[in-house]
């Protein structure tokens, strides 16, 4: 699964180091994939979630509540 995100949500679940997403992934057993790198004219960003479904909802819920998405 995936969903579509701004880059300033992008940069709100990638600041410090990564250290959310790695903590979600940690929690949750889900892989949370994200590009290295931002593009300087790229508005959205696409993020994926690889694990078996009960854990990539869990994972979705988790990043949706980081960024204000319910």
């Amino acid at each position: 699964d995936s969903f579509t995100v701004s880059r300033k949500e992008f940069l709100k679940l990638r600041g410090n180091g990564g250290k959310f997403v790695k903590g979600v992934e940690r929690s949750t057993g889900c892989a949370v994939l994200m590009a290295d790198e931002l593009y300087k004219y790229q508005r959205h960003r696409e993020i994926g979630f690889w694990g078996v479904r009960e854990n990539v909802d869990m994972a979705m819920r988790c990043v949706k509540r980081r960024l204000g998405i319910f």
